[in-house]
């Protein structure tokens, strides 16, 4: 199925393209009122978060890899999704059905180019104010809008993301009505992180409103992506049954 592109539209996370026509979910902190995209590949509507945000997407390598007591391997950290923008009156949930590879010596999450990623199924809410439960027990309500998902590197500029591609069908739209989640299939990654002088990938989930707006978005762990051929020969992987290949 052929990729949709995505109009510019306001506060969106983009590159040369923003927002998504239709309306989307996200999670997250805060977005610059008015950013404006830029062209290009960059993520323009995305400023630098603070220090202490940009430090939550996975942890150093050399924490995560770290030998348990004994001389045995530690178990993977948890494949937690990270808040980067949005009002903060909207959250994601993201639910993988497999989990990635975790490999030890590389000291992150891994994976293989060649191979589809894991299936995402996707729900976005709207918190009351009190917080997620509302006020007075209030679930939350689901949201409806746009979700879009991108691959991304980081970077040194005052823009935090660099956009690095993704194959597959990228939107989904989330109805109110609806209870069912939306889901991202079939994609896999466009280049690896050999590509771009070593540097891992994060996948990048935003939620836009009916009219263009980000409401949220949400950054997973580092992900180091291989081809086939570099990672021959390799071992250090916690996951002892092979992802499937497409």
């Amino acid at each position: 199925m052929g990729r949709r592109t995505a109009p510019g539209a306001r506060g969106a996370v983009c590159c040369a393209a923003a927002a998504p026509r239709r309306p989307t979910a996200v999670a997250g902190t805060g977005n610059p009122a008015g950013a404006s995209c830029r062209s290009g590949r960059r993520l323009a509507c995305l400023r630098r978060p603070s220090s202490s945000t940009m430090a939550a997407g996975g942890g150093s390598a050399a924490a995560q890899g770290a030998a348990a007591p004994g001389g045995g391997q530690q178990p993977p950290p948890p494949f937690e999704w990270t808040a980067v923008a949005g009002t903060g009156h909207h959250y994601i949930l993201v639910e993988l059905q497999r989990n990635f590879i975790y490999h030890q010596k590389q000291g992150m999450y891994a994976w293989h180019k060649a191979w589809r990623l894991p299936v995402m199924r996707v729900n976005a809410f709207m918190a009351a104010a009190a917080g997620a439960q509302g006020a007075q027990g209030e679930a939350p309500r689901r949201a409806a809008g746009m979700l879009e998902l991108k691959a991304v590197k980081r970077t040194d500029a005052e823009i935090p993301f660099e956009d690095v591609g993704l194959q597959g069908e990228t939107l989904a739209e989330l109805r109110a009505s609806s209870t069912s989640a939306a889901s991202f299939s079939q994609l896999m990654f466009s280049s690896t992180s050999f590509k771009h002088r070593g540097a891992p990938f994060h996948l990048l989930i935003s939620l836009f409103g009916a009219d263009g707006a980000l409401l949220c978005a949400v950054l997973s762990p580092p992900i180091h992506v291989n081809s086939r051929k570099q990672d021959e020969g390799l071992g250090g992987v916690t996951d002892p049954i092979r992802p499937f290949d497409p």
